[in-house]
C-alpha cells in the first residue's frame, strides 16, 4: 500500500477578503474551488505537477511510510479566476459537477448560480431563484443533470436541467422542522441524503416517479450540521452539535442501518 504522512503541505494567504466557506475539489483533483462571505468563487491551481511530487515518495521495503520535510512538498497554489458580482451576500456553498464541467453555488441572497466551463474559464450559465430564505447548500446528481438545494425554508428543492439547458425546479421536498443544512446525492443509487437542525438524518429515495422520505434517523440530540457519503456509497456519515459522530452502513434491502 502507498501512501504518505505530511502534516503540512502548503498554505494559501492571500485570496479572499472574508470568511471562506466552503471548499471543493475539482473531480479530477487538480483544482480547488473557493466561496466566501466576500461573494465571490475563487478556482485554485496548484502550479506544480502534484502526481509527480508524490510519486516521489513510497513505502520502504518493511512497509515503513516514507515522510518527507513538511517543505519539501511545499505546493504553491495561485488564482487562476476570481467569480464575482453574480450573488450580493455571502456565498455558503460551491459544488463542483462530476463531469468538472460545471459549477453550482449557494448564497444568502436566496439564489443558486450555475457556471459552465467555456475554454479555461467559467461562465455563468443561469440563476436559479424563488427561496424566499437563504440557500444553505447544493450538490448535484452523478449525471449532472439534477441539482439538490436546501434552505432556511426547511425544504429540499429538486432542480433538472432540460434538452435546452434550463433549469426547472421538479419538486420540492418536504418534511425538516427546521433549517436543513446540506443535502447529498448519493454515489451511485437514487436517493439523497439530508440533515438538518430538527437534529435528524433523512434518506430520500426514488421510487420512479418521485422521491420520498423513507428514512428518518433520529440519534443526535442537537443539530446534524453535515453528512457524508464513502466513496463507493457503502457508508453515511453525520456529525452534529452534539459532539457526536454517527457512521451508518447502506443495506439496499433495509436502506439505511446504524452501525457504529
Amino acid at each position: 500500500m502507498r501512501s504518505i504522512k505530511v502534516t503540512k503541505v502548503s498554505t494559501i494567504h492571500d485570496g479572499h477578503a472574508e470568511r471562506i466557506w466552503c471548499a471543493c475539489w475539482s473531480p479530477c483533483g487538480t483544482a480547488l474551488a473557493t466561496c466566501s462571505s466576500d461573494c465571490t468563487i475563487k478556482i485554485w491551481r496548484c502550479k506544480q505537477d502534484m502526481a509527480k511530487i508524490f510519486q516521489r515518495y513510497d513505502c520502504t521495503s518493511d512497509g515503513a511510510v516514507v515522510t518527507p520535510p513538511a517543505e519539501e512538498v511545499a505546493l504553491e497554489w495561485e488564482c487562476v479566476q476570481t467569480i464575482e458580482g453574480d450573488q450580493k451576500r455571502s456565498i455558503r456553498c460551491v459544488s463542483w459537477s462530476p463531469d468538472g464541467r460545471s459549477l453550482a453555488s449557494s448564497s444568502f441572497d436566496r439564489t443558486v448560480a450555475v457556471y459552465k466551463l467555456i475554454g479555461d474559464y467559467f461562465e455563468a450559465h443561469t440563476t436559479l431563484e424563488g427561496y424566499e430564505n437563504e440557500v444553505k447548500w447544493v450538490d448535484w446528481s452523478v449525471d449532472c443533470k439534477t441539482l439538490a438545494t436546501c434552505s432556511r425554508d426547511k425544504n429540499i428543492w429538486m432542480w433538472v436541467e432540460d434538452e435546452d439547458g434550463d433549469w426547472n425546479c421538479e419538486s420540492v421536498l418536504t418534511g425538516h422542522t427546521q433549517d436543513v443544512k446540506q443535502v447529498r446525492f448519493h454515489p451511485s443509487q437514487e436517493f439523497i441524503i439530508s440533515a438538518s437542525y430538527d437534529n435528524t438524518v433523512r434518506c430520500w429515495i426514488y421510487d420512479g416517479d418521485e422521491l420520498y422520505n423513507e428514512c428518518t434517523v433520529s440519534n443526535h440530540t442537537s443539530t446534524v450540521w453535515s453528512i457524508a457519503t464513502s466513496s463507493d456509497g457503502k457508508y453515511i456519515a453525520s456529525v452534529g452539535d452534539d459532539k457526536c459522530i454517527y457512521v451508518y452502513e447502506y443495506d439496499e434491502t433495509s436502506r439505511t442501518k446504524q452501525r457504529m
